[in-house]
């Protein structure tokens, strides 16, 4: 079983339920944060589609999470 590709949200707006909606469908994608300088926003769109972490500025998320790049 491979891991999850995991993907973060940055801006909350009036597009992000579709993108969340889009990853959430995916069997092998997780939505791991949502970033948004309002993180009332930010934390809706975290709890209806699962997001572990909400953050208000994507340095923070960029320094906290692990992350990893895959080149072919």
């Amino acid at each position: 079983m491979s891991k999850k590709m995991r993907f973060a949200i940055i801006g909350a707006g009036v597009i992000a339920p579709l993108h969340a909606r889009a990853i959430v469908s995916h069997p092998e994608a997780e939505l791991a944060a949502v970033v948004d300088a309002v993180p009332e926003k930010a934390a809706k769109i975290a709890e209806e589609f699962g997001a572990a972490h909400v953050y208000t500025d994507t340095r923070q998320m960029l320094q906290e999470l692990p992350r990893r790049t895959w080149t072919r």
